[in-house]
C-alpha cells in the first residue's frame, strides 16, 4: 500500500482540495489510516475548512465528521518513535455505504 504521512502540511492542503473537489459526495476519495494498529478515516467531503465528513472506524464503522487537524496531530508510539497516521495514496473512490458493509463483515 503507497502512503504518504499525515504529519505534511502541504499533504492537509491537498486532502482539503480533493474533498472539496469531490462530485459524488457518497464516494469516499481519501483514505487515512493506523499502519500499526486499528483505525481508518474515509473521507468524502469537507463543507469546512479541516472539518471532513465521512466513514470513521475506531473499532466500528460509522458516519460522522473529523477534524483533520486532530487526525494530523495523533501520534503513535512504536519502538520508543512517535509516528503519524498515513494517507493511502492508491486508494480508489468508494461508496461509503460500501464501505461500511465491509468493515462490518470483517468485524464478524
Amino acid at each position: 500500500m503507497g502512503k504518504y504521512q499525515l504529519s505534511n502540511d502541504k499533504l492537509i492542503e491537498q486532502i482539503i482540495k480533493k474533498l472539496k473537489n469531490n462530485k459524488n459526495r457518497q464516494n469516499a476519495v481519501i483514505h487515512i489510516f493506523n499502519p500499526y494498529g486499528g483505525g481508518d478515516w474515509y473521507l468524502s467531503e469537507v463543507p469546512d475548512d479541516g472539518v471532513a465528513f465521512g466513514l470513521c472506524d475506531i473499532g466500528y464503522p460509522e458516519l460522522g465528521y473529523v477534524d483533520l487537524e486532530e487526525l494530523r496531530n495523533i501520534r503513535i508510539g512504536v519502538a520508543g518513535v512517535k509516528l503519524s497516521l498515513e494517507m493511502d495514496k492508491y486508494f480508489e473512490p468508494k461508496e461509503l455505504t460500501f464501505i461500511k458493509e465491509e468493515r462490518k463483515n470483517e468485524q464478524i
